[in-house]
């Protein structure tokens, strides 16, 4: 009996399929892979630009819950307040006339020299002179024996209004955040203006204006106080990366301690 023997290996049509099929569910597995780690970055920007919208909008309403009663004013783009460092009660204050000096119960911050002092009794916090709701800078001496302390104007000043509550607070120079082109910059060290600056009026460079956020748009806007609510200010940003948008508001009231 004559034996064969049977040509071992693949065809050239059999490699040719088997090379057809690995390279369908290569293409399938690199269309998967690639799908999942962009469904993975997306993932990441998102939470990227969430986080930063939510600290972005925290530092506002931290900073704006510390104005100055009356302070708050907006406009289309921006939001301005005059920050409160410390407070505490008057025991003299200068109404009737002009004084160099006035008298406090000692607050809780140390130094405060080159601050100013306001009393809140009238609207117009902004307007200067020497008979406004907020003083020139002061000086202040350490407690007397009986624990009071005497605040030294730069300049002769007198306050239009008692406080109902006797406050007295330290202010810091106006505060101002603004969009400008896309971006949320914070606005320092402009001084006290009348009517309310929009960014074409405020600092251009630091440390006047400092970078908060890219791609961002606010809506800023102020419901007056009134005898039965405090001032209520609504805060709504939104930032962006590339096609990734993320949405936040908060409503922030504003004391009304005068």
């Amino acid at each position: 009996m004559r034996s064969s023997r049977l040509s071992a290996g693949f065809t050239l049509v059999e490699m040719v399929v088997v090379i057809a099929v690995l390279g369908v569910l290569s293409l399938g597995s690199v269309y998967f892979i690639s799908r999942s780690s962009q469904g993975y970055a997306d993932v990441q920007d998102r939470q990227a630009v969430a986080q930063r919208a939510r600290f972005t909008l925290e530092r506002m309403a931290r900073s704006v819950r510390n104005a100055l009663p009356g302070s708050v004013r907006v406009n289309a783009s921006c939001l301005e307040f005059v920050p409160i460092v410390a407070g505490s009660s008057y025991l003299d204050l200068p109404v009737a006339a002009p004084a160099l000096t006035m008298r406090v119960v000692p607050p809780d911050v140390g130094n405060l020299n080159g601050l100013r002092v306001a009393v809140v009794g009238q609207p117009d916090v902004y307007a200067s002179g020497a008979l406004s709701v907020v003083s020139s800078p002061v000086t202040m001496a350490p407690p007397d024996a009986s624990g009071e302390v005497e605040v030294t104007f730069d300049s002769a000043h007198q306050f239009p209004a008692e406080s109902a509550g006797s406050r007295v607070f330290w202010v810091d120079n106006p505060v101002s955040y603004c969009v400008d082109a896309g971006n949320l910059y914070r606005y320092t060290d402009y001084g006290f203006q009348v009517t309310q600056p929009s960014s074409a009026g405020l600092p251009v460079t630091l440390p006047g204006r400092s970078l908060m956020a890219t791609a961002a748009s606010v809506n800023f806007s102020l419901t007056p106080v009134s005898l039965q609510r405090n001032a209520l200010v609504q805060l709504n940003l939104q930032l962006g990366v590339g096609d990734v948008a993320f949405d936040v508001a908060a409503n922030v009231q504003v004391r009304n301690v005068p």
